[in-house]
């Protein structure tokens, strides 16, 4: 017997069930640059779940978007920490590239996240959820505690920030608050579930349940979809 990587629904946010979210035949799966789950085996296991429950699939590499995260942990700053995410999405395309050849089926699309950066949907949703984070106690309250949780979570994992840890939190905020905009213009480019091997983080949740009303209106038809990789027996005889 040897072991293989498998792949199940962990949670749906928001909760609907899986007859309802596979009537939706399009999904994407953002990348996480550094994640062991978007390599190797996990990865063929993950491309290859998707394949059987999906006709459509964007694969979105977050290489630019870590360069917020280069000046957090590695004091990286304005074209280095850019030069430095995009150097990272080369490389990460290809180390990953056998597994995603397996899959150039006209199924699966490859989009950097750099990209979505110069749709004018990026861009409305971005101004408005600056806006709200301005205006909205309630919605200013769930960025920063997930912007703290990133940074304390990191630190837990001896990967502290090598900057003050006051504008480590501003930098996670403006992160998250890109990344929740990105999310925005994928939904309305009719990429409305989302499928990611781990945890929604809590704004997210707390959007998804409806929490704040001067969203940008994708962000409310946005599904999110916990994936949970673990091992199985495979019989080799």
């Amino acid at each position: 017997m040897t072991k293989e990587s498998s792949v199940k629904i962990g949670n749906i946010m928001p909760p609907i069930t899986q007859r309802e979210l596979f009537l939706h035949r399009r999904c994407y799966m953002g990348i996480s640059i550094g994640n062991p789950n978007f390599h190797g085996e996990a990865l063929a296991a993950l491309l290859q779940w998707i394949g059987q429950n999906f006709d459509e699939c964007l694969i979105v590499v977050g290489d630019y978007l870590q360069r917020y995260n280069e000046t957090i942990f590695y004091n990286r700053r304005g074209k280095e920490a850019e030069i430095e995410s995009l150097r990272m999405g080369d490389q990460y395309l290809e180390q990953a590239s056998g597994e995603l050849e397996k899959v150039r089926d006209g199924k699966f699309k490859i989009t950097r996240w750099k990209d979505y950066l110069e749709k004018p949907e990026f861009h409305r949703s971005k101004k408005i959820l600056e806006e709200l984070f301005v205006t909205s106690y309630e919605f200013r309250e769930s960025i920063d505690r997930t912007s703290a949780e990133f940074i304390s979570r990191q630190m837990k994992n001896k990967n502290a920030p090598v900057i003050d840890k006051k504008d480590a939190i501003a930098l996670s905020t403006q992160y998250i608050l890109e990344e929740i905009a990105v999310f925005s213009a994928l939904v309305s480019d009719g990429w409305a579930v989302e499928v990611y091997p781990g945890s929604e983080i809590p704004v997210l949740v707390d959007i998804s349940k409806g929490k704040f009303k001067a969203i940008p209106e994708a962000l409310r038809h946005r599904i999110n979809v916990e994936l949970k990789i673990g091992r199985k027996s495979r019989s080799t005889g």
